[in-house]
């Protein structure tokens, strides 16, 4: 998914749920032309939409975290999520 993104320096999924197949911690490292790298930390809820025209669907909720194992990268930004 992200390999072909030249902009994505770095990706690690952590605690993969076993039910929806989806990480439920992301960390990754970007960096865009003109900008300084950017990095985020997030914790992934995944649903399953069960009615309406999406039905079906998954739903991914997601919001940064902080984690002692994964401290803020001083040579990037880190971006909150909400």
């Amino acid at each position: 998914m992200f390999a072909e993104d030249p902009n994505i320096i770095e990706v690690k999924s952590m605690d993969i749920d076993p039910a929806t197949g989806y990480p439920t911690v992301l960390y990754s490292v970007s960096k865009i032309f003109m900008m300084t790298k950017r990095e985020t930390l997030i914790k992934l809820a995944v649903s399953k939409i069960e009615s309406g025209e999406h039905a079906g669907k998954d739903l991914i909720i997601i919001q940064s975290i902080e984690r002692d194992d994964f401290p803020i990268n001083k040579e990037a930004i880190r971006i909150d999520m909400f």
